[in-house]
């Protein structure tokens, strides 16, 4: 997908429903949100992914 494409493809999700969601569309969500950039005036370090799932 070319980046145009995605990013007007993107949204903005405003509403929620109680639906479940898996383990592995957890994981993957999480994954790709914690390779994307950080804000660079943050003095908080990213936690490793292990981190993450240990409080689930």
């Amino acid at each position: 997908m070319a980046f145009k494409e995605l990013a007007t493809r993107r949204f903005s999700v405003r509403k929620y429903t109680d639906e479940p969601v898996n383990k592995e569309e957890t994981v993957a969500i999480v994954s790709i949100g914690h390779i994307a950039p950080d804000c660079p005036q943050t003095d908080k370090k990213r936690k490793e992914l292990n981190e993450i799932f240990e409080e689930v």
